[in-house]
């Protein structure tokens, strides 16, 4: 059985192979410090059993990480592991059909049942999490419910594939507060690019 860890922390890759290791003696554990290698080791090994993705990789965004594997190897066992736990940073992670997200602050005990569950073929999701992005969903997203009304104005043409200063020429702003409201919207919904936030103001019926 192997295993891929993707990690741009020497240490952190280490503690966790010597922590598997123990649970699965046999256990053939690839390490990769970025994406570049990680695609690499995939090309080479397509029959990974599972592949543990810290999102916040050096020189690379959190979607982008999962969108490159995804989309070279959809069927690839793709588990997050991260020190994010904001609940609509998670829910915008859980649309690319992952197997299981695991933070970085669980215990040793539950981390190692988060395998187990995966490796059997179920999903994971830590209960407290779980309940916490229900909860945010009740309420309705944050982000968006935040945000100004020009912003979810600038957000609705952005995803209509409107380009800057043709949402300024709609708007009757400059292109210079559209480029301020852009990066604002961006940083808001944790999205890497305009494409991602399209999506999202999508999701959440602004277009």
């Amino acid at each position: 059985m192997k295993m891929l860890l993707i990690d741009d922390h020497d240490m952190f890759r280490d503690g966790i192979s010597m922590l598997l290791s123990r649970e699965y003696p046999q256990l053939e554990i690839l390490q990769a410090k970025d994406l570049p290698q990680a695609l690499k080791h995939l090309a080479n090994h397509p029959n990974f059993a599972l592949i543990l993705l810290d999102l916040h990789l050096q020189d690379s965004s959190p979607h982008e990480n999962i969108k490159h594997i995804k989309s070279q190897y959809p069927a690839a066992p793709l588990t997050i592991i991260s020190g994010e736990e904001r609940p609509e940073f998670i829910r915008n992670i859980l649309t690319y059909d992952i197997n299981a997200y695991i933070p970085k602050t669980i215990g040793n005990e539950e981390f190692i049942k988060a395998i187990k569950q995966v490796l059997t073929g179920k999903k994971y999701l830590p209960p407290a999490i779980a309940a916490e992005i229900e909860r945010s969903e009740t309420l309705g997203d944050p982000a968006i419910n935040q945000m100004t009304s020009r912003q979810k104005q600038v957000l609705s043409l952005l995803a209509q594939g409107e380009n800057n200063q043709q949402i300024a020429d709609r708007l009757n702003i400059s292109g210079h507060t559209v480029t301020v409201h852009v990066k604002k919207i961006l940083k808001s919904l944790n999205a890497a690019n305009r494409t991602e936030a399209g999506f999202l103001a999508r999701k959440y019926g602004l277009v």
